[in-house]
């Protein structure tokens, strides 16, 4: 399978040919897919050519992107107000827990739902089109000379390694202080519990960042 990367400035002229992109056979049911950072953003979409079943695929995910957008909305207002109603007596029905468990199942049914290759914006806005048929892709690099065929998706990193290292030891250490205000036997928030996770992840998210990175921004001249 072949990895294609994708100037920003020419995704909207990209000469696309009729070969679907999952299987490689001509015809194929043109879908919109979105390459934001979020799904459903209609500030980045492209539109490509999938095989049958997995244009079927995709208009139910289409379809549950919308409910979850309206469903994702609704847990936020839900929370909100179960942290700062008035009356802080419990719920009769844990609807925080409930409403969380359908988000999971969502995500479960997106990803399902979901069909290759899934497109995606790099960290400088190119597109990455991973996963193409190797006859495919070379269709695409005979009609668009500026698209080129990489190994992997390019990262990118904002800060230099220092700070995202610095981020991860602050977190850290937040963290411990939290466990020690949580097992020193005062009153603590229940909030403590989600803000501990937080920390961790944010915490591993950060060292991870801080690791070295071989990205080269795609130019006119590479």
């Amino acid at each position: 399978m072949t990895n294609l990367l994708i100037p920003a400035d020419m995704v909207g002229v990209l000469r696309i040919p009729d070969v679907a992109v999952s299987t490689g056979e001509h015809g194929g049911v043109w879908c919109d897919r979105t390459w934001g950072r979020w799904r459903w953003s209609r500030r980045y979409v492209v539109r490509l050519p999938y095989d049958t079943a997995a244009a079927a695929r995709l208009r139910k995910r289409a379809v549950l992107t919308r409910f979850n957008a309206v469903f994702g909305a609704g847990y936020i207002l839900v929370v909100a107000w179960d942290l700062f109603r008035p009356d802080r007596s419990r719920w009769s029905f844990p609807w925080p827990l409930a409403m969380l468990a359908g988000l999971v199942v969502l995500s479960f049914l997106g990803d399902r739902w979901n069909a290759a290759p899934i497109p995606s914006r790099t960290g400088r806005g190119d597109l990455y089109l991973p996963g193409l048929p190797p006859a495919v892709a070379q269709l695409w690099l005979e009609c668009n000379p500026r698209v080129r065929a990489v190994d992997r998706k390019p990262t990118y990193r904002r800060w230099p390694p220092w700070a995202y290292i610095a981020g991860a030891v602050l977190c850290v250490v937040i963290a411990f202080g939290l466990l020690e205000w949580l097992f020193s036997g005062a009153d603590v928030p229940v909030e403590i519990l989600f803000v501990l996770p937080a920390l961790a992840l944010t915490a591993l998210s950060l060292a991870y960042l801080a690791l070295p990175t071989g990205h080269r921004r795609l130019s006119d001249d590479s």
